[in-house]
């Protein structure tokens, strides 16, 4: 006896992939298998298209076999799009499966038990038999409900797929008025969302996928999805349209689920959907890879490449204007004494702008370490005899920003940044290794000596305090006194700065909940660290970053907490290139023990180890 739901299968043009998956299909062996496939992209690739259609063919059972093949190529979200609403005019409901989602037998029970469970509550929208918790059970029932629509192996009804509209018609009056905020009370999942929807409704993102979840928002509908997984995607490759190869939700592993046992409550799992929001899509940017990103970024390399080539013109045309800057009082000022102040040598962390590839850039990165100091009075003559060697070597062009790899870490350094001096090469670091400790399977805690206002102990709680993997928390110590006294290891002008920078708790207090750090699991310790470290014992640490300038403070972290970073582990220094005591209480502290590590540059003085 055959299986009573119709299959709605979406094949394109891999053959190996949809004769996997056509194989679990064959086993149920559905009365009814409705096939929607996308015409090739060119005649090169029409004979692969031709061979995965032929699969079908093996359909061997008591089958009535619909096609929907079109000759032209639509694209993903024009061809899935009209496929399904040609589905839902044959049938009332269907269980979808493309052709690279691989699934449980159980998925079919499962799917069909529960299209006949929640046939008319409007409330569901979907069935899904994906789980991305990586093996965390969210409950003590066979499924539970989430306002995330996952479509790898899905099934609905002809009365939720009526509301869908490819267009989204309705999202500029949705968004104008506010309606995200009712889907997505946590403000960095609705401006991710928002972003997204956005830029599908102007069609920048051409698949149909994101409009059928705003279709689920749109009309307050839950997706019930199962407590294990089971659907994998074994598509991510060369050949796939929008997934990664080294995608984390690669080839998950499923299992199956044979009794169901039905909540008693229909209500959005909130642990389980957080989840899913910070490591699914947060964090990856995106579970998609966006062609027009791609388009776009090749654009941008082209207008970079042609901007550099004008650039390294200019560049060798104002080689004797240079060599006579080399010698004026002016060329040895730091880069971080521009725009200041006061009194000329106070390290404020402000930068000068600089011109990716430019003449200035150069000047800058070859700064000498010895230096005058200057009172700012003194400079403006100083600035006025060589105005016209700086509008002779300084190109009309705007200065390099640093854009974010994806909306996470835009999100997170807007947050941060009000909070923190160090500048977005470093903010970019510490989000990178903060994320790293999961990733790289890396146990322990995190620890920053030196928290001043809290912008990069907030990076480190934010990812640390919501660990997916390991039970995390994150330890901060600073004197909130400003910077301590300085030793004869520390260079001369370093005692000008003591007693400078005092950090405020309270601000501390606020970075972190703006990033959303789990407050239970973090330990904020005021005092100086002779005071605070022996008062602690964390066995494991993933992530020590060290903000402590002078040689004493600095060796004293290396010596109290070295031993305890885990293998892996990560240890950033934000001072070495800046503060001679730093580097050298760093590189005393190596030769001493005689330990092996290598040096990773962030930018001018910021660097990080990795534990061997």
């Amino acid at each position: 006896m055959g299986f009573s739901t119709p299959v709605a299968f979406l094949i394109f043009k891999r053959p190996e992939l949809t004769q996997k998956v056509f194989n679990v299909i064959a086993k149920v062996q559905p009365k009814q298998l409705l096939v929607v496939a996308d015409g090739p992209p060119s005649e090169k690739e029409a004979e692969k298209c031709q061979q995965t259609r032929a699969i079908i063919q093996q359909v061997d059972w008591d089958c009535e076999v619909l096609t929907n093949f079109s000759d032209q190529n639509l694209g993903c979200k024009k061809r899935v799009s009209s496929g399904l609403n040609w589905v839902f005019s044959q049938v009332e409901e269907a269980i979808i499966l493309e052709d690279d989602c691989l699934p449980d037998l159980s998925f079919f029970q499962f799917c069909e038990t529960l299209l006949d469970y929640y046939r008319h509550d409007e409330r569901i929208m979907q069935i899904s038999g994906n789980n991305f918790q990586l093996g965390q059970s969210r409950t003590q029932y066979s499924y539970y409900f989430s306002k995330y629509p996952h479509i790898w192996g899905w099934a609905t009804w002809r009365r939720a797929w009526q509301h869908y509209d490819v267009t989204m018609k309705h999202w500029p009056e949705f968004r104008q008025r506010g309606q995200m905020s009712a889907v997505f009370p946590n403000p960095e999942e609705q401006a991710y969302w928002t972003n997204v929807l956005e830029r599908t409704y102007q069609g920048e993102i051409n698949t149909w996928d994101f409009a059928w979840g705003y279709t689920c928002w749109l009309q307050n509908g839950l997706t019930v999805l199962p407590d294990v997984n089971l659907v994998t995607n074994i598509g991510f490759g060369v050949e796939a349209t929008f997934t990664k190869l080294n995608h984390p939700l690669a080839n998950l592993p499923t299992q199956a689920i044979h009794t169901l046992k039905h909540p008693p409550f229909v209500i959005v799992n909130d642990e389980a959907d957080a989840y899913t929001s910070q490591y699914v899509f947060l964090n990856q940017a995106n579970i998609y890879y966006q062609q027009s990103e791609i388009a776009k970024k090749r654009k941008e390399i082209e207008q970079a490449s042609a901007q550099l080539r004008q650039l390294q013109e200019q560049i060798i045309s104002t080689q004797q204007e240079i060599t006579a800057m080399q010698s004026s009082k002016f060329w040895k000022l730091r880069q971080k004494w521009f725009k200041l102040k006061g009194k000329v040598g106070l390290n404020q962390g402000n930068d000068l702008p600089q011109w990716e590839g430019s003449v200035t850039q150069s000047i800058v990165l070859d700064v000498p370490e010895t230096y005058e100091t200057y009172e700012v009075e003194t400079l403006s003559p100083i600035v006025n005899e060589i105005a016209s060697e700086l509008e002779i070597i300084m190109p009309e062009s705007q200065p390099t920003t640093i854009t974010p790899k994806n909306k996470h870490l835009q999100y997170i350094q807007a947050k941060v940044e009000p909070f923190t001096l160090v500048g977005p090469e470093r903010i970019e670091s510490l989000y990178n290794l903060s994320q790293r400790i999961d990733l790289e399977n890396i146990p322990g805690d995190v620890i920053e000596c030196g928290v001043c206002n809290g912008g990069t102990a907030a990076i480190l709680a934010h990812f640390a305090t919501n660990s997916y993997k390991y039970e995390r928390k994150a330890w901060f110590f600073d004197s909130f006194a400003g910077m301590p006294e300085t030793t004869e290891e520390d260079e001369e002008e370093a005692k000008e700065y003591v007693g400078q920078v005092v950090g405020d708790i309270s601000q501390v207090l606020t970075v972190l909940n703006l990033v959303n750090a789990n407050m239970t699991k973090v330990e904020i310790l005021k005092g100086w660290f002779e005071e605070t470290f022996p008062k602690v014992n964390i066995p494991k640490i993933a992530l020590l970053n060290i903000d402590a300038d002078w040689y004493i403070p600095v060796k004293f972290c290396l010596e109290t907490f070295y031993d305890a970073v885990v293998p892996g582990g990560f240890i950033s220094f934000d001072d070495y290139g800046h503060w001679p005591g730093c580097k050298k209480a760093v590189d005393e502290f190596f030769a001493e023990r005689q330990l092996s590590y290598k040096l990773h540059e962030v930018d001018y003085t910021a660097r990080w180890i990795q534990k061997l």
